[in-house]
């Protein structure tokens, strides 16, 4: 089975109301660089009732954009891409939660394609697919920002962080060097550059405009982007 990757990006989860079944905890949003083998995210499933349960999984086909076209799920054990529902269920003791089993993955398809893109999976109890719940994940890819690890002594900061209105960017670099801050969206755009100037320092950014969200900002000195952090804007 090929390695997977993916990422990340801002769907709320689904939940459906079930009778035996909830999701306790779900990661909505898995985000990853596009050159990244393996991205996946993680379901917990708890049974509210006072007896165990034998459940199974199964993923919703037919919606797939081509970055999640390429992915696999693990109930217990992890099966081929061709696999839509887990062969056997899994016993989940009473008023216990399964936080281990439950893997999704997206596989990247090498070709540096940028964005977002939902897979729904639904939980149910073995012999009644009616007492079911839904979960949605968001798988994204970013923007590969190429990073030179061997120039990563430089230091980049922002405070606050989540910001709110305006944040400050901290700054500690080779002064002989060209250094720029750059700003990046999770769909891999840039939404703000400034060059910066002296060894040290710091200036204002004001991301009053901007969406909120989830950013990443980068540090690019002579062309090579040599730090990315990310940045929450509120």
């Amino acid at each position: 089975m090929k390695k997977i990757i993916l990422a990340l990006i801002f769907i709320v989860p689904s939940l459906g109301q079930a009778q035996s079944l909830t999701i306790s905890h779900g990661d909505s949003n898995v985000v990853g660089n596009v050159n990244s083998s393996d991205i996946e995210g993680h379901i917990q499933v708890t049974n509210t009732t006072g007896s165990k349960l034998d459940v199974m999984v199964k993923r919703i086909d037919g919606n797939f954009n081509n970055i999640t076209d390429n992915n696999a799920i693990c109930w217990g054990l992890c099966f081929q891409e061709s696999v839509s529902q887990s062969p056997y269920p899994i016993e989940i003791p009473a008023n216990s939660t399964d936080s281990t089993n439950f893997v999704g993955h997206v596989y990247p398809d090498g070709d540096k394609v940028i964005g977002c893109g939902p897979i729904t999976y639904v939980f149910w109890v073995d012999g009644t697919p009616s007492d079911s719940v839904v979960f949605t994940m968001n798988y994204c890819l970013t923007a590969d920002f190429d990073i030179d690890e061997n120039r990563i002594e430089k230091s980049l900061s922002v405070y606050p962080n989540p910001a709110m209105g305006k944040t400050t960017v901290t700054y500690s670099l080779d002064e002989s060097e060209t250094n720029v801050f750059e700003l990046y969206n999770l769909l891999g755009s840039k939404v703000f550059v400034q060059n910066i100037q002296g060894a040290s320092g710091e200036f204002e950014l004001d991301v009053s405009d901007f969406s909120k969200g989830v950013y990443y900002y980068a540090l690019k000195t002579d062309g090579s982007v040599v730090e990315t952090k990310k940045m929450v804007i509120r």
